[in-house]
């Protein structure tokens, strides 16, 4: 015996399963969209102090700025102001047999040659 379903039940069906699938990638997409932006509203106002303090000096400052040295050395200070187990290292002063990944150690070369390494202690929660 075979039941048949009328054409409109099959399109409501169509539509709610359309419907179903559609909200589901939502809520998945809004959770990971979330995850990432964590912390949003402190990181603006982090990047809004320094923006302010930089157009601040370079509006004022009367001197020479020396691009590469602010940069090196804003990532220092990012770094020492967290404290023991994050090192900013500079691509001359960095040796890799000091700070080897298998015992721990996450590090990230910077586009300008530098390394940031986390130690183990400060990469474990």
């Amino acid at each position: 015996m075979t039941k048949k379903v009328s054409l409109p039940i099959a399109v409501a069906a169509a539509l709610l399963a359309a419907a179903l699938a559609f909200s589901c990638a939502f809520l998945i997409s809004n959770a990971v969209t979330n995850k990432r932006l964590k912390n949003l509203s402190e990181k603006q106002a982090m990047y809004g102090n320094l923006s302010s303090v930089d157009n601040f000096v370079r509006e004022k400052y009367t001197g020479e700025i020396d691009e590469e040295k602010l940069s090196t050395e804003l990532c220092k200070a990012y770094a020492d102001s967290l404290g023991d187990g994050v090192l900013y290292i500079g691509k001359d002063e960095y040796d890799e047999s000091k700070y080897p990944k298998d015992d721990g150690y996450v590090q990230t070369k910077l586009a300008n040659g530098d390394v940031i390494v986390i130690c183990p202690d400060a990469t474990q929660k």
